[in-house]
């Protein structure tokens, strides 16, 4: 045969490793947008605030898998349902919060929420470690600035402490977060706060019933339920009590 190497015409279709991939991809972007369109938008505006601190991420000390059984992290959940909720709502500020707060400056809603979901999640990877300074930073600026806020939605494992230290970059304490969030709500009485605790944790959170925030736990689309229930503004209420028959 003379070593030469012989190229046939007949040749059966082998299906492309690429291809393939890039076709699952597909259907679960196609999936994801429809199963999206029974996400409700809320009244207002809604600031999505998302967790990429190290207990979220699995780089501060401590396991972040939502299970014994699964590599998935707590991160990796927030950031999907945040990018989720923003997927569907009109008019969005998106933060990714640690160390430090970070504002998603450009949100392309074409792109699809898969690949909006990769882009955030390696964003959030800048946060830092801490938990407290970029939630705190978030509140701080809505009070300075006197923004207006209709919906708050926080997704994250909510070891948020307590104590009267944030502002600590500027090596000096603010005061607590209860007295900033309580200047949130006189400038913002109506605001529908939702903390969403992905996954329980020895911490204690800020956050709590006290100061007229809806709390959540666990992870499911009856997230997205309790959110439609609580960010209805008082038309749809007034319209719901209306339909009772006496």
């Amino acid at each position: 045969m003379g070593g030469r190497r012989s190229t046939s015409v007949v040749q059966f279709e082998r299906e492309n490793t690429v291809n393939l991939k890039e076709k699952v991809l597909y259907a679960l972007e196609v999936a994801m947008n429809i199963s999206c369109e029974n996400i409700p938008k809320l009244v207002g505006n809604v600031a999505i605030l998302i967790d990429h601190s190290g207990s979220v991420r699995g780089d501060g000390g401590g396991a972040s898998t939502v299970s014994a059984f699964s590599k998935t992290t707590t991160a990796n959940i927030g950031n999907l349902f945040g990018c989720m909720l923003m997927q569907t709502q009109g008019n969005v500020f998106m933060g990714l919060f640690g160390d430090k707060l970070i504002t998603v400056k450009e949100i392309d809603r074409k792109k699809g929420i898969l690949k909006n979901n990769q882009e955030i999640y390696k964003l959030g990877g800048t946060c830092g470690g801490g938990t407290e300074q970029g939630i705190y930073d978030f509140f701080e600026d809505v009070v300075k600035n006197k923004i207006r806020v209709d919906n708050v939605i926080i997704f994250s494992d909510m070891v948020i402490g307590r104590e009267s230290w944030y502002g600590r970059k500027y090596d000096t304490s603010s005061g607590s977060f209860q007295s900033l969030f309580k200047k949130f709500k006189v400038l913002n009485p109506h605001a529908n706060v939702v903390s969403v605790d992905i996954k329980q944790t020895a911490g204690t959170s800020v956050f709590d019933k006290a100061l007229g925030v809806t709390q959540v736990s666990g992870w499911s689309d009856k997230v997205f339920t309790v959110l439609q229930s609580m960010g209805k503004g008082y038309k749809d209420i007034i319209a719901q009590i209306e339909k009772i028959k006496l």
